[in-house]
């Protein structure tokens, strides 16, 4: 590394040097986050948490998605994907109005190899790109990974979501869920890897 008037540069080697380091370093952690999860820990993802490793099949695949886009924040109609499950309890049966970012995923998601909780219907979003071939997208669920656990919600953008008592007490029982204390209440069906 060589000092000039402006500060520090670095030739070509320092240069890959350095980034190979940071790309090593971040392998190793994504690895342990998965480690950790497939060993029987849980994970709690809320909104963006998603994008942490969004070119990594493998994180994509113990999370049950990658993020893809979002069309600009608007008022969503959260639905329930099953009213009767205990991590939604908190809500009434018909769902809920949010105002947020509406994300879209790829990667893992097209597997559906975890229990969906809310989704929302595509006809009522307003789009910047093509509006996808189906009409429903998941925007919570939960899934087992190996011997552990991970709860995802989209819906939690805003500073305002946490305004919600039902919603908070929605991200406590995924929270709950994902620390292994409702498991008695859920039957999970889906498929571990």
């Amino acid at each position: 590394m060589r000092v000039n008037k402006i500060g520090f540069w670095w030739s070509d080697a320092e240069k890959l040097s350095y980034m190979e380091t940071k790309i090593n370093k971040a392998r190793k952690l994504e690895n342990n986050i998965i480690q950790f999860v497939k060993k029987g820990k849980g994970l709690m993802l809320l909104h963006g948490a998603i994008v942490m490793q969004n070119n990594s099949i493998d994180f994509s695949d113990m999370t049950g998605g990658s993020f893809d886009f979002h069309p600009p924040q608007q008022e969503l109609h959260v639905k329930l994907v099953n009213p009767n499950h205990p991590l939604v309890s908190s809500f009434d049966s018909d769902g809920f109005v949010h105002y947020d970012e509406p994300y879209f995923f790829k990667n893992a998601y097209f597997n559906y190899n975890f229990r969906p909780l809310l989704y929302m219907n595509l006809d009522q979003i307003k789009m910047t790109r093509d509006r996808p071939k189906d009409n429903i997208k998941f925007i919570s669920w939960i899934k087992r990974y190996g011997r552990g656990r991970v709860f995802y919600s989209s819906p939690s953008h805003n500073a305002q979501s946490m305004d919600n008592p039902k919603l908070v007490n929605f991200f406590l029982n995924g929270l709950y869920y994902a620390a292994g204390e409702l498991l008695s209440l859920i039957h999970i069906s889906e498929p571990t890897r």
